[in-house]
């Protein structure tokens, strides 16, 4: 599931993903997007009773912002290592 979010990452950001400097700030948006978006309502909605709350919560927001931060960080360079990889060399 988390793969098909890291390319959602990619697809939704684009260009803006690939940036070096800013990419890692894209990452925490992201990984706070689909913290709110994926298990908060699950975990939340399914079971008879509430899980999210005090500490576990947290911890799955820091879990989900540490995995932003990495999808941030490591995009640009396996997505240059892919496009370079794919590229024909045209002489």
């Amino acid at each position: 599931m988390m793969g098909v979010a890291g390319a959602v990452y990619g697809r939704l950001f684009q260009r803006a993903a690939n940036d070096a400097g800013g990419g890692w700030l894209f990452g925490l948006a992201f990984g706070f997007v689909v913290w709110m978006l994926g298990p908060v309502p699950l975990l939340q909605w399914l079971p008879a009773q509430s899980t999210l709350i005090g500490r576990p919560a947290t911890r799955l927001l820091l879990g989900q912002l540490l995995w932003g931060l990495t999808v941030g960080l490591l995009f640009p360079a396996l997505h240059r290592s892919l496009i370079s990889s794919l590229t024909i060399d045209r002489r």
